[in-house]
């Protein structure tokens, strides 16, 4: 492990913890998208990035829970190709998700995009489970709160994970540490953006 970036990644992740049990008042399970391809010859899970394989997993694992819920899917796809939320439900069928529960949008492109065009299919829904990359939830959080949807966070895709005997250490620079900087600076950023446009009014707040 890389030290500081680490336990800064470390501490954003920890602030959610693995959700167990959804509020029977909350009827949708929303996977954000993360990546993927629809290269023929690969399997359902080799068409996905590992981020969204994670999500999609965890988003499975809760529906399994709770087969009562819509499990919905976001993401758009290249212009004229399957969508990325089509090839996560691939997956979900695969593990045995009824079809007749899985709901698809296929519009957004961004965690914002994503939050608008899950508003547009489903205006009366104001609480839903989010499943997404730990050190991405808060980012996202505070996109869909900030247009008037309430968040339970499901985190998957962990980046930093400890072992019970510890981890070994390393100062060196490396490749992994650079990668786990850009990270942390892409979503503190990005959460600065969205606070900044929600005290300024620039960004839709409640009501819809």
């Amino acid at each position: 492990m890389s030290p500081i970036s680490s336990k800064l990644i470390q501490g954003q992740e920890r602030r959610y913890e693995v959700l167990d049990e959804v509020p029977e008042d909350v009827s949708i399970l929303l996977v954000l998208g993360a990546g993927g391809v629809p290269e023929d010859g690969l399997s359902v899970y080799q068409r996905l990035d590992n981020a969204v394989l994670q999500r999609t997993l965890e988003g499975i694992r809760l529906w399994k829970l709770n087969p009562e819920k819509l499990l919905v899917f976001s993401s758009r796809g290249r212009e004229g190709y399957t969508s990325q939320a089509l090839l996560y439900a691939d997956v979900a069928l695969e593990h045995g998700v009824d079809p007749t529960q899985i709901r698809l949008i296929e519009k957004g492109v961004t965690t914002e995009t994503e939050a608008f065009d899950f508003i547009g299919q489903f205006p009366e829904v104001k609480k839903i489970v989010l499943v997404t990359s730990a050190i991405h939830l808060r980012r996202a959080s505070k996109i869909f709160e900030g247009l008037g949807v309430k968040v339970i966070p499901a985190p998957a895709d962990f980046l930093i994970k400890i072992h019970p005997g510890g981890n070994r250490i390393n100062w060196f620079p490396s490749l992994s540490s650079l990668i786990k900087w850009n990270t942390l600076l892409h979503e503190g950023i990005g959460i600065l953006w969205v606070e900044l446009r929600i005290a300024t009014g620039l960004f839709p707040v409640s009501g819809r």
